[in-house]
């Protein structure tokens, strides 16, 4: 397994400003993925990976295998992966998931598949009865929109990274103004991304930031640098071991416990015990490789820090646990 040390620009190129979780705003989600879906760097993490393995119906190996994901060693010598891309139109790029519908299309899928006909989004149906000359796009369509990613959940909304800096004192980001927005609901950030299920995926998403910070003070982070303390391993060995967390089926629990659960249209309580123990297996590697290798803590990693300790992996992953901001007393009055 290799990983490329380079960082993609078009997730740079979206344009984020702060916005209040209960600011009132007009939003809908109008099914045209050719706004959302298109020429968009979409980042995956473990957790994602175990839940489109359900969307897929394949295991995490096979997903890894088929070249859904692509690693990239960051700036801070953190493995991050993103959802491979195709070919769209004549220059541009699209998610793999990315389906387009065009009025032709919406005919052809009645006629040869009514049970997906049924449902799909009304306009799909409503270009299919339509008599309108030629072919012309209806939808843009995700087929794994159940188990989609983070990002794709929240679009064009995000929690703000400086969360990773006061987890309490965050707010939220508008990553993108699309086009269909100002016409549409009236509504809030925080219900958009509380009706799109985005607390669980913030919860794993605290977890694999904890995990990976674990890492990065153990010498485990892609860092070639005087002041970073690295415990020796080769770039096979290093990359195996961050990749690992995308590979549930390589711990012996899991197998045990949830033989071939991706089969499953729906588990979420299954994923969430098997992503625990993904990256509990995980740090227990990285203890062991520490305490073989006889270096202390104290000696690895960045030499301006402490050693971070071991996350508490249960309670971050905790369904009770709330992370947007509660609602103001102002307004909850």
């Amino acid at each position: 397994m290799t990983a490329t040390n380079s960082n993609p620009r078009q997730w740079k190129s979206l344009a984020a400003h702060a916005i209040d979780f209960d600011e009132p705003i007009h939003w809908g989600c109008s099914g045209r993925g050719w706004h959302c879906c298109t020429d968009k760097v979409i980042p995956v993490r473990p957790y994602e990976v175990i839940r489109l393995r359900h969307a897929m119906r394949q295991s995490g190996r096979d997903l890894l295998n088929s070249g859904l994901v692509t690693f990239v060693w960051d700036a801070a010598g953190t493995l991050v992966s993103y959802l491979r891309q195709v070919p769209y139109e004549r220059t541009r790029k699209a998610c793999v998931f990315y389906e387009e519908v065009t009025n032709i299309d919406a005919r052809r899928i009645r006629e040869e598949a009514p049970e997906r006909f049924a449902g799909l989004p009304e306009q799909v149906q409503r270009a299919a009865d339509s008599d309108a000359r030629g072919e012309f796009r209806v939808a843009g369509l995700c087929n794994a929109h159940q188990h989609r990613p983070e990002a794709c959940r929240g679009f064009p909304f995000q929690r703000d990274p400086a969360r990773e800096r006061n987890p309490e004192d965050a707010s939220g980001l508008q990553v993108f103004r699309c086009g269909t927005c100002a016409l549409s609901t009236p509504t809030t950030p925080r219900a958009v991304m509380l009706d799109n299920d985005l607390e669980e995926f913030w919860r794993a998403d605290d977890a694999f930031l904890a995990v990976s910070r674990y890492l990065q003070s153990r010498g485990l982070a892609r860092v070639v640098h005087a002041d970073y303390r690295s415990l020796h391993l080769t770039d096979e060995q290093r990359t195996e071991l961050w990749a690992s967390m995308y590979v549930p089926e390589a711990v012996p629990e899991v197998i045990e416990r949830f033989p071939e659960q991706w089969l499953a249209p729906m588990d979420l309580e299954g994923d969430r015990e098997i992503y625990r123990l993904v990256l509990e297996a995980l740090l227990d590697r990285v203890d062991a490789l520490v305490a073989e290798r006889g270096t202390g803590p104290a000696d690895l990693g960045p030499r301006d820090r402490a050693p971070v300790s071991r996350p508490d992996l249960a309670s971050m992953l905790d369904p009770a646990r709330a992370l947007l901001p509660v609602v103001r007393a102002t307004e909850a009055a």
